[in-house]
């Protein structure tokens, strides 16, 4: 715990837990009131009493959160954190993302889960080959 009262949990696992809530969810991006909440039941990140949201905030302006983006740009603009395309053939991932993540994202750019399953990417989605597909690997 900081002085302050917020868990301390490292970017890695705030940036994974982001990450895999989207994906559980179903989501493409998630604005940062809801990731606030979700990070504190989680016992990730204390949420402020008085400030609500104000822990994450600072930490999305520091840029210590992967796929985040205020709409619009400035003081005024609102928070949002997306979910993360495809890293295979990024030459330089976000700082702080966690390498499970990365894994898991580099076994889908090869069409594949991590358990091997086959998959295909069609119109923003991964969709799951049937068993016994022709032509499956």
């Amino acid at each position: 715990m900081s002085d302050d009262g917020t868990a301390m949990a490292t970017d890695e696992q705030i940036n994974a837990h982001l990450q895999q809530q989207l994906r559980a969810l179903g989501l493409n991006e998630a604005p940062a009131t809801l990731v606030a909440r979700w990070l504190d039941d989680a016992g990730l990140l204390r949420d402020s009493p008085s400030r609500p949201g104000l822990p994450l905030r600072n930490r999305l302006r520091d840029g210590r959160v992967a796929a985040a983006e205020q709409r619009p740009a400035g003081p005024h603009g609102k928070w949002f954190i997306g979910r993360l395309p495809s890293l295979a053939a990024t030459a330089d991932p976000p700082p702080g993302v966690a390498s499970a993540v990365l894994a898991e994202f580099a076994a889908l750019a090869r069409g594949r889960d991590l358990d091997g399953t086959e998959r295909a990417w069609r119109d923003g989605n991964w969709l799951l080959w049937p068993t016994g597909r022709p032509g499956c690997r």
